[in-house]
């Protein structure tokens, strides 16, 4: 493997061992978001900046806003939640294509797109990366039974590379 590519899937592991605390974390706050107003009552706005507080300092996120674990529930498990929040931000590296083409391989034949905090990254990473809006419709295609599955490799960077091409054409027209 590519030492650029084997790099940027070691940024998408966590250290487990701060999981739990995380999550003790998140869930706290998340029950004070939902059981008072913390914009009126201030020793819930305090507990909640220290909660913001012990997070950034878990994660090393200097920016991490406490809000977003709000009513994480209606639309994630907690351990999901925890785990977005102590990932490394995505970030663009500039990868020639046979790098990226590389990377999408090693993200399909590891299955990160089958786990939800990693599908977050991947999303944002690629689109990041690629320039390219929407990019896990390049990622998936149906098969002649309806079913949704990985499309091929060569296909993905096919249109990956006619959308670059169009873009730039666009660039070009303005």
């Amino acid at each position: 493997m590519r030492q650029d590519v084997e790099q940027i899937i070691n940024k998408t592991k966590i250290d487990e061992t701060k999981l739990p605390e995380a999550m003790r974390i998140i869930d706290r706050a998340a029950s004070i978001m939902e059981e008072c107003d913390y914009d009126t009552d201030p020793k819930a706005k305090e507990e909640l900046i220290a909660l913001q507080n012990e997070l950034r300092e878990l994660t090393g996120k200097e920016n991490y806003d406490i809000e977003e674990a709000n009513e994480y529930w209606s639309y994630t498990s907690l351990e999901t939640k925890a785990a977005e929040a102590l990932m490394q931000e995505p970030f663009r590296v500039g990868l020639p294509e046979e790098a990226l083409r590389e990377l999408i391989t090693e993200i399909f034949r590891s299955g990160d797109l089958e786990k939800e905090a990693l599908i977050d990254f991947w999303t944002d990473f690629l689109e990041i990366e690629t320039g390219i809006d929407e990019i896990m419709d390049y990622l998936f295609t149906e098969n002649d039974k309806g079913k949704i599955a990985y499309a091929p490799v060569d296909e993905v960077m096919e249109r990956i590379r006619k959308e670059k091409a169009l873009a730039e054409e666009n660039v070009i027209l303005l």
